[in-house]
């Protein structure tokens, strides 16, 4: 988070100037809070800002599954973790009850971190976003310039796939 906030910061600066530079920063808590619950309400939560920037493509792909795919990990995941709690307390089986309780607690902490890189990797695109809105950009220009002051990982060339497979995070 702290690298994309401040190459995000000095990227926009170089790219936009320092006055929409400071803009972003001065909405970058808002963006992140805003995301923080986007998330954790698995899109549920929000806001004009998330819904434009969106609408525009401005999402990068690292930390965006689709909807749908999402949520049918997740509720996979809940359901078979449930039914092992339920099946191990059932034949009194303390031991595989701690296992399984112990893997969902590892499960929320695991979603934790996931809530918190997805709101992280996008907060100071999103300010950056607002920022160009708010400073009359149209909504099409903020989010190509928003999407490109950190790390793209849409880009990919025509060789991204391959290079990325054989290199993480070659683009």
């Amino acid at each position: 988070m702290i690298r994309d906030f401040s190459s995000g910061l000095i990227n926009l600066t170089g790219e936009e100037g320092g006055k929409i530079a400071a803009k972003a920063a001065a909405n970058y808590v808002k963006s992140f809070s805003s995301l923080m619950k986007y998330a954790i309400s698995n899109g549920k939560k929000s806001d004009k800002w998330i819904d434009m920037y969106r609408a525009n493509g401005g999402n990068t792909g690292a930390a965006y599954l689709s909807d749908l795919e999402r949520l049918g990990d997740e509720i996979k995941t809940e359901y078979a973790s449930y039914q092992g709690v339920l099946a191990n307390l059932k034949s009194g089986d303390i031991a595989n009850d701690s296992r399984a309780a112990g893997r969902k607690a590892f499960n929320i902490t695991l979603k934790w971190i996931y809530n918190l890189n997805q709101a992280g990797e996008n907060a100071m695109r999103l300010a950056a976003f607002r920022a160009m809105i708010e400073s009359g950009k149209t909504p099409n220009q903020a989010a190509k310039a928003s999407k490109n002051i950190t790390v793209n990982f849409n880009r990919k060339g025509e060789l991204g796939a391959e290079a990325n497979a054989e290199y993480l995070f070659f683009n």
